[in-house]
């Protein structure tokens, strides 16, 4: 039993708050006490609270923007593995996982169109704004020419329009 700081009322240990501190291991004052002191200080201190909180979150959102930003200029290929599984969820054409792994056997190959091996990007061979899904077996290397080129076109389409 202990006597609580605050209400004067005797009450079990398990009704404080542990406390290393204290020469008994527990707060002076009891849970209820303790928390209706808390909340009083809420109440009090409200506007500094709120801003110190709107600071620290302004400081995280710039520290994780610079951080996100960073992370994208140094791993681009997954940033753009991201942003196509963004636009096929938004098309609703399916997204399946494509891992790092298969990625980097694309990159590794030439280009599908013109058989390149400068600036080797990830192709959708079946467009997802076409309906085409962002899985394995519609991902195909090509160079950037061909695939800024083929743009929204099926390959059939690209190919009748470069054709001279």
């Amino acid at each position: 039993m202990k006597t609580c700081s605050k209400c004067a009322l005797s009450k079990p240990l398990a009704e404080f708050y542990p406390y290393k501190s204290s020469p008994d291991g527990h707060q002076a004052r009891c849970k209820r006490c303790h928390i209706q002191a808390v909340r009083r200080s809420e109440v009090k201190h409200r506007d500094s609270m709120l801003a110190r909180r709107r600071a620290y979150a302004k400081r995280e959102t710039k520290r994780i923007a610079e951080q996100s930003a960073t992370y994208q200029k140094t791993h681009p290929e997954v940033f753009a593995n991201i942003m196509q599984r963004r636009r096929a969820r938004a098309k609703h054409s399916g997204v399946f996982l494509v891992t790092a792994k298969d990625l980097k056997r694309l990159y590794a190959q030439p280009c599908i169109y013109c058989g390149s091996r400068i600036s080797v990007e990830i192709d959708h061979v079946l467009p997802i704004s076409r309906g085409g899904r962002h899985s394995i077996g519609n991902l195909a290397p090509a160079c950037m020419k061909c695939n800024r080129s083929k743009n929204a076109k099926t390959v059939m389409e690209w190919r009748k329009a470069t054709k001279p």
